[in-house]
């Protein structure tokens, strides 16, 4: 839907914490000052821009709205056309201290001339329009999302994603639909520089899986689990086969080419999927809880099964101590000293998706097995979670027992040298645009990325960061929170249901796939 432009009148406005985002994908400054030549209450904006790569840093751009926030409540919104002069004047826009401004980056709609879309998140800063002094701030952007150089070879929903450090990416699994369809079989490789893939996707390999876990240790990728098929719905795969089970490891070639792709054959619990999966500091892999079916065309049952997987020998031991509580659709993560937690998912008493929503954790390691670690602030399943640092953890997204998406994220502080002593709340920040089976990357500046997703409306586009430098507070868009999807330009859509994300050995974050009514085949990076 798209919106027509006006010119706004005085209306209460709340701040922004997202950064100004040009296409260019640069720094903004922005600086504000009183001008003493102005009339009384004027001032003149500097909009200046550092290390541009373009020569028009302003390319895509129409016009900037500048909405100005008094402390009484008072609100003025401007228009400011053709800003590549940098400076404006603002005659008879009233002064004062403690004034918020937020810019917005707006392009001239040429379909439907009049309306305008946003091209950018608008920034906010505090600043003060009184007196004759110079306030300047220097604002670093949220970062930018641009399309990939090709798309996948294969459009795919649910796809798992391995980053290796020696440029290798690989795209594993997932599914052509949503509703009985057999999982896509080819994995895709590309080569990736520091900020992105550099050649195109090739298909290669066989490996069919769907609600599969991946995890990376080092130079080596477990794929664990996963259904062939999937029958009446997303989180049904009681018909055609689900019993894929199994494990396989991927390696990158040395040099480049294609990866190597191993299948240990009767590996692991027959049948077994939608297990946590962690990587271990000695290189090995633990695969917690999950589903599997007890015959072919049952209906899956929540397990509390542990096992370890051994890449050098390429071995999966079965421990005999379970976790205290079945759980499939959990996640799990490594944080320190040996010890993975395993948060959240479906219990027993279903098909998984039907039965109840767990709220407890537990930490598992070897020598100690799985202990319990406390309860969530609000259970979840189909969450995500991310070390921020040592001894700080965010939990995010999920839906909870009553069929709708968690709406506050969990960010909990830990002894990292003793896990085991288990979680404090810190806060409960709430999400933007609370949603399930979204991705949350770590990024390399501080903070976190959180894409995708859907809610019981259906897929959920934009993309949220959690903190950053000098704000770790809470959740900034991407997109003006009462902006629509349908409103972004072309190469600045951010993801859908069922995206696959990984962080890049340079820090960027790429997506690929999804489900937007039709499997997606798109690729978009995302520059911190």
């Amino acid at each position: 839907m798209r919106r027509p432009l006006h010119r706004r009148r005085p209306r209460p406005l709340l701040p922004s914490r997202a950064a100004l985002w040009l296409p260019a994908g640069l720094l903004a400054g922005l600086a504000a000052c009183a001008d003493p030549g102005t009339p009384e209450g004027g001032f003149t904006l500097d909009l200046s821009l550092y290390g541009a790569a373009e020569p028009d840093p302003f390319q895509g751009v129409s016009y900037l709205r500048v909405d100005f926030a008094y402390a009484d409540g008072e609100a003025w919104s401007v228009y400011w056309e053709d800003p590549s002069g940098g400076s404006r004047d603002f005659e008879g826009v009233p002064g004062g201290e403690g004034v918020v401004l937020t810019v917005t980056a707006l392009r001239e709609d040429d379909l439907y001339p009049g309306n305008a879309l946003a091209v950018s998140s608008g920034v906010s800063v505090p600043v003060d329009l009184a007196g004759a002094a110079a306030t300047s701030v220097l604002v670093g952007r949220i970062g930018a999302l641009s399309t990939g150089p090709a798309p996948l070879a294969v459009a795919r929903t649910g796809a798992e994603l391995a980053a290796f450090e020696d440029g290798t990416l690989v795209v594993i699994g997932g599914l052509p639909g949503r509703e009985g369809t057999p999982a896509i079989a080819s994995l895709e490789v590309a080569r990736t520089g520091g900020e992105g893939p550099l050649l195109d996707p090739v298909p290669f390999g066989d490996l069919p899986r769907a609600f599969h876990a991946v995890a990376l240790a080092g130079e080596v990728a477990a794929v664990w689990g996963g259904v062939t098929e999937v029958g009446g719905s997303a989180f049904d795969a009681t018909t055609g086969d689900a019993a894929a089970g199994g494990v396989a490891l991927v390696r990158p070639a040395p040099g480049g080419g294609q990866p190597e792709v191993r299948v240990l054959d009767g590996a692991g619990t027959p049948g077994r999927w939608a297990v946590a999966l962690a990587a271990l500091p000695d290189g090995r892999f633990v695969a917690l809880g999950g589903l599997a079916s007890p015959a072919m065309g049952a209906v899956p049952e929540a397990v509390g099964t542990v096992e370890v997987l051994d890449p050098a020998a390429e071995a999966v031991v079965a421990l005999d101590a379970s976790l205290s509580t079945p759980r499939a659709f959990a996640r799990a993560l490594h944080l320190g000293a040996g010890q993975v937690l395993v948060t959240g998912g479906f219990g027993a008493g279903g098909n998984g998706a039907a039965g109840p929503v767990v709220a407890g954790s537990e930490l598992w390691s070897e020598a100690g097995g799985a202990v319990p670690a406390g309860s969530l602030a609000a259970p979840r399943a189909l969450h995500d979670v991310a070390l921020l640092g040592p001894g700080r953890l965010l939990v995010a997204g999920g839906v909870g027992d009553d069929g709708e998406a968690v709406a506050a994220a969990e960010v909990y502080t830990f002894d990292p040298g003793n896990p085991g002593a288990g979680l404090r709340l810190d806060s409960s920040p709430p999400l933007i645009w609370p949603r399930w089976g979204a991705r949350l990357t770590v990024l390399p500046g501080g903070g976190a990325l959180l894409c995708g997703g859907e809610d019981s409306a259906g897929p959920v586009a934009p993309c949220e960061r959690f903190g950053g430098e000098g704000d770790g507070a809470g959740f900034s868009p991407l997109m003006p929170p009462d902006g629509d999807a349908g409103d972004l330009p072309e190469g600045l859509w951010e993801g859908a249901a069922g995206t696959a994300a990984a962080v890049l050995p340079g820090g960027g974050v790429v997506l690929a796939g999804g489900w937007d009514g039709q499997p997606s085949g798109e690729v978009r990076l995302f520059t911190p």
